[in-house]
């Protein structure tokens, strides 16, 4: 009964962990024609085949698929381009992930990224290219 229990709460606290890393995670930018499609497929209420179109589309982890769906599926509108987010991310931020790029320091620059946005560390090295282009 023990064990029962012991398993029945792990399972929980996985799942809790999941749904607050899905709710943590920015999307990564996605093509508009792409998020059309994904949109079309969440009205159908096939939120797992948009993650999958997500995932074959564009070079993504899970994680971030998941929350590309999920902001697609409440009508928020995402980035295009790695450009794009580029742009808009937080002009602090911004500056100090070029000093830290033109100083020779990329390591602390994507992680600076990471921290400032939740991106993966393929998305934040893209989001660097970016923004010291």
């Amino acid at each position: 009964m023990l064990v029962a229990v012991v398993l029945v709460c792990w399972v929980a606290a996985q799942v809790a962990v999941r749904v607050w890393a899905v709710r943590m995670t920015i999307p990564p930018p996605v093509p508009q024609d792409v998020q059309e499609r994904v949109r079309t497929l969440c009205a159908d209420g096939e939120q797992r085949r948009a993650q999958r179109l997500l995932r074959r589309e564009l070079p993504t982890r899970a994680l971030e698929a998941a929350a590309a769906v999920r902001h697609l599926d409440q009508g928020d509108v995402l980035f295009t381009s790695w450009g794009e987010m580029a742009r808009d991310l937080d002009p602090v931020v911004a500056e100090r992930v070029r000093a830290l790029d033109a100083e020779g320091d990329r390591a602390r620059a994507l992680r600076a990224v990471r921290r400032a946005t939740g991106l993966s560390p393929t998305g934040s090295v893209r989001l660097v290219d970016a923004l010291v282009a």
